[in-house]
């Protein structure tokens, strides 16, 4: 046996704790979460109450239903173990290959008394009866099928709405795996198990039934295996702001070359047009590019490429690429409510321009519907009365584009387009320094979803890691207390 076989039982067996309920997991899962409930339980304030405001919350939402069980309800409070779960151990979410199906897998503490719970469910007409199967027991809930042995609790679903019943020989495969058989024999356990996180997720492009991302793979070898497309992402909680960082994982050499070729034809962001725009913008994206390796690159997908060879408006669309050399900007003010936007990016010139002259002479067939107007020099207004003319959604389309210096910008609005930046930019806000350097920035304001939010951040310098960050206003308190106290459970 090697140092490094050795190494990684080792290693699995610290991380299950000595408990096999994790044999339980399926070894061909396309996602698995491993959830800390205690840890998030112990930021979120809930550890340090008696029980009495969450006991409150319970029976006010339950109302007289409970009946003879509040006793129990006021014993589950003091002790959530009482139930038979031990909650203090991780809770697995699992998703199978193309989602035919999906579970939730906690540790049984004790048998007896999960049973016991089960039948309170059951009297409270939650759940069916309960039946015996090859050493496991199970039951319905609705929609679902919970099963158990006296190590693992499953909870599993069909997310196509089929009948949960269906799924009971799968539960019992589940229950029925011994060490070596499931999910927790694979290297993908053993890289959770070192990752830090409330919730560690393990996903692979397997999760999605084929059809949902064949245009994503086409042009790809043919035989892309899509398990072989991972990506490992890790999630804390913190005072003032929640971080997740991803990390892709891709076996496939097609798509490892992708990737490579993705990264040569972007660059290291700039940072050109943070002062573009005010400090309070709904949303910006920003990315840079060599336009012209990257529509050579776009071309190599078959499905792409045919979008652009049979575009409804023949546009010289080589050139206007090959002009972008630099910085790329998309902003939107308000896009919860709003489709209004306004995207900047840096050009070597304005010759590709002429493209668009060359198509005033089709538009003029189109008897008024669609029209390209010149507003000056290197400006444009071009408006539709029914966008689906140009493969765009129906309606009518307003659209202002040209070059200003160096910069190509288009909008659909044009009070953007002469709106000037008084005061203070997107450079000043908490997260403008960090935008130079990386490979992709994307920032949200998040009060438009939760009101004691501020930012939403994504981030890549190399494409491969990502940071994903969820600022708060309040940066002293968990942003789990205060999503509890949110929602009144404090």
């Amino acid at each position: 046996m090697t140092a490094w076989t050795m190494g990684l039982m080792l290693l699995l067996a610290a991380c299950s704790d000595g408990s096999r309920y994790v044999e339980a997991l399926p070894a061909d899962a396309a996602l698995v979460a491993a959830v800390d409930v205690n840890g998030m339980a112990r930021k979120a304030g809930l550890l340090d109450v008696e029980g009495g405001t969450v006991r409150t919350w319970l029976k006010r939402t339950l109302g007289e239903s409970l009946g003879e069980s509040e006793a129990m309800l006021d014993r589950l409070m003091e002790d959530p173990s009482g139930c038979g779960l031990q909650f203090t151990d991780k809770v697995f979410v699992f998703v199978a290959s193309g989602s035919e199906y999906a579970g939730a897998l906690f540790r049984v503490k004790d048998v007896d008394d999960l049973e016991q719970f089960v039948e309170l469910l059951r009297q409270q007409q939650l759940c069916d009866e309960v039946r015996e199967s090859d050493g496991s027991s199970w039951t319905l809930m609705g929609g679902m099928l919970a099963a158990w042995s006296d190590r693992a609790f499953l909870i599993m679903a069909s997310p196509k709405g089929e009948d949960p019943a269906r799924l009971q020989r799968q539960a019992d495969r589940l229950l029925r795996q011994q060490e070596g058989e499931g999910f927790t024999a694979t290297a993908d356990y053993a890289r959770m198990c070192e990752t830090k996180g409330e919730v560690v997720t393990l996903a692979s492009l397997d999760l999605f039934p084929y059809q949902t991302v064949l245009p994503l793979t086409m042009g790809l070898s043919g035989d892309l295996k899509l398990k072989d497309v991972k990506a490992l992402a890790a999630l804390e909680f913190g005072e003032g702001k929640a971080v997740m960082q991803i990390q892709t994982q891709v076996a496939d050499k097609v798509v490892q070359s992708v990737l490579e070729k993705q990264l040569q034809v972007t660059g290291p962001l700039e940072g050109t047009y943070l002062e573009a725009f005010p400090k309070k913008m709904g949303a910006w994206a920003s990315f840079n590019a060599n336009g012209k390796q990257l529509y050579d690159f776009l071309n190599e997908n078959p499905y792409v490429r045919r979008l652009f060879e049979h575009s409804m408006i023949p546009i010289d669309f080589a050139a206007v690429f090959g002009a972008i050399h630099g910085d790329v900007a998309l902003a939107m003010p308000d896009p919860l409510h709003s489709n209004a936007f306004m995207a900047y990016a840096r050009v070597t010139g304005s010759g590709f321009l002429q493209t668009f002259e060359d198509l005033k002479p089709l538009l003029a067939m189109t008897g008024g519907q669609a029209r390209l107007i010149n507003q000056g020099e290197k400006a444009y207004e071009f408006r539709t009365t029914d966008a689906s003319l140009i493969g765009l959604p129906a309606g009518p389309l307003a659209l202002w584009f040209g070059v200003r210096g160096d910069h190509l910008y288009l909008t659909n609005d044009k009070r953007l387009l002469d709106e000037k930046v008084l005061g203070l930019s997107l450079a000043n806000t908490a997260w403008g320094n960090r935008v130079k350097g990386q490979r992709f920035f994307v920032a949200a304001d998040a009060a438009g979803v939760w009101p004691d939010a501020e930012t939403l951040t994504v981030e890549s310098a190399d494409g491969s890691n990502i940071r994903v960050e969820w600022v708060m206003k309040d940066n002293k308190t968990n942003v789990l207390e205060q999503l509890i106290r949110r929602i009144g459970l404090r």
